[in-house]
């Protein structure tokens, strides 16, 4: 199997079966229909969305089991937003027609009360990114299913979203801060954070430069591209790359360099290598860079971080680490996977 293709098979995005053999044979997946599995997701999306809608909407977060909600999310209707792309897939109509009435609704401008601190990261991929998918589906392969008008009106929701949110960029390295306050009297503000992690400096790149694609207007992308710059050039090396295309974890927003060593492919860092491909796999000509630094990533994971259990040797584990040497390695597993996506919350 291609080295590249065992990680990702030992990342648990695709599986083994599908992967061809040899680094120059096509690598097709072999897809088999199975009716009976994909009746069963979407009546989970269903019975999800009927509690949902029930006892939570139009807030955040249903709470199951007190049958309540929480405004954990800004207070705009998290799941909702998060899940039209979903509903579109599963060719739920009814359920389209009223998240697309609720974005109609929404006050980017304003968070419900007790919900100020708005993450730059958090809704970036659920809202933003919510809004960006539901119009590229709804002007390409669902197109004529909702009225033109309300097409527009998700489009300019995502660009007021995105204009509020970049006061997250005003920094002196451009690279973000990830915490922002709303509900002052001149409108969003960041807060006082001196580092912003490497997930939530580089986890919005796809969206914002979608947005930049779609609307002609580059401000989005660019806004991404000075603190990711930090990411891919890295200033400090000794501190920041403790290996080869892997590197730390938390990067100064004052000036870039990186703050410590730590990293892996747990929580809070895995983001950074799973858009390095994404990006690359959007737009190739453009995101070449992305290519060669997930390559040298993998190559690092592969000679430094693999281990496998004395009990059961035929299983592949990645280890944490801080800083370069065996010495460093934090040998913890998470249940975190790596080509996840955020649009198929349900």
């Amino acid at each position: 199997m291609h080295r590249y293709s065992w990680v990702l098979a030992a990342l648990g995005s695709v599986s083994p079966a599908v992967v061809s053999a040899s680094p120059l044979a096509p690598r097709t997946p072999r897809y088999v229909s199975h009716p009976d599995r994909l009746d069963g997701v979407k009546e989970a999306f269903q019975r999800s969305w009927d509690g949902y809608y029930e006892y939570a909407f139009p807030n955040d977060s249903l709470k199951p089991i007190s049958k309540s909600y929480e405004n954990d999310r800004n207070g705009w209707g998290a799941s909702a937003v998060d899940a039209i792309s979903t509903a579109l897939i599963m060719g739920k109509d009814d359920v389209v027609d009223q998240i697309v009435d609720h974005i109609k609704t929404v006050n980017f401008n304003r968070t419900v009360a007790g919900a100020e601190g708005v993450s730059l990261f958090e809704t970036t991929i659920r809202y933003l990114g919510g809004l960006v998918s539901a119009y590229d589906f709804l002007t390409g392969p669902f197109e004529g299913q909702v009225d033109k008008e309300s097409v527009q009106t998700i489009l300019d929701q995502a660009v007021n979203l995105a204009d509020l949110l970049s006061v997250a960029f005003n920094t002196p390295s451009g690279v973000p801060i990830n915490s922002l306050i709303f509900n002052g009297p001149n409108g969003p503000v960041t807060a006082g954070d001196t580092t912003n992690g490497i997930c939530y400096n580089r986890h919005v790149d796809l969206e914002w430069t979608r947005l930049s694609d779609i609307t002609g207007n580059g401000k989005y992308a660019n806004l991404t591209r000075k603190g990711e710059d930090y990411l891919l050039h890295v200033k400090n090396p000794d501190v920041g790359e403790p290996y080869p295309g892997l590197i730390g974890t938390d990067v100064n927003v004052k000036d870039g360099t990186f703050a410590n060593s730590r990293g892996g492919w747990n929580g809070g860092t895995d983001s950074f290598y799973e858009y390095l491909i994404k990006m690359y796999l959007y737009d190739s000509e453009r995101f070449g860079v992305f290519k060669e630094r997930w390559i040298a990533a993998i190559d690092s994971t592969i000679k430094y971080l693999t281990s496998h259990p004395s009990s059961r040797p035929e299983l592949t584990f990645l280890a944490a680490y801080n800083g370069a040497g065996k010495d460093k390695l934090n040998f913890v597993s998470s249940h975190r996977k790596f080509l996840h996506t955020h649009r198929c919350k349900y």
